[in-house]
């Protein structure tokens, strides 16, 4: 994953790997991607995320998600803590995604 966007500005990558940088603590990229200072907290309702969960088990697309770099000592919210902090490596801010992001988490 350190290789995102080294040659073009946008990549992908498998939503199975996506969600188990966030799931999964002894992935290397456990917590690369955090959530901005200026990021709201998470807004969807029931409906919206059994909206999302049909549109992924029916195979339709969900939708990009749009990442910005994060330098180390950037402040950040993690998904699991609303509390700022220093982030204490390189990674990603979220920028658009949170609540597909939260939403996928869920299931």
């Amino acid at each position: 994953m350190e290789n995102l966007f080294e040659k073009n500005d946008s990549d992908f990558i498998p939503l199975t790997d996506y969600a188990d940088t966030f799931l999964n603590e002894e992935n290397p990229y456990f917590n690369f991607f955090q959530l901005p200072p200026i990021q709201r907290n998470s807004v969807w309702n029931a409906a919206q995320i059994e909206r999302l969960w049909d549109s992924v088990l029916r195979g339709y697309p969900v939708g990009s998600f749009l990442v910005s770099p994060r330098k180390k000592g950037n402040a950040a919210r993690g998904f699991y803590n609303e509390k700022q902090i220093k982030s204490a490596a390189d990674g990603l801010f979220l920028l658009d995604g949170q609540q597909r992001t939260r939403s996928l988490l869920m299931g």
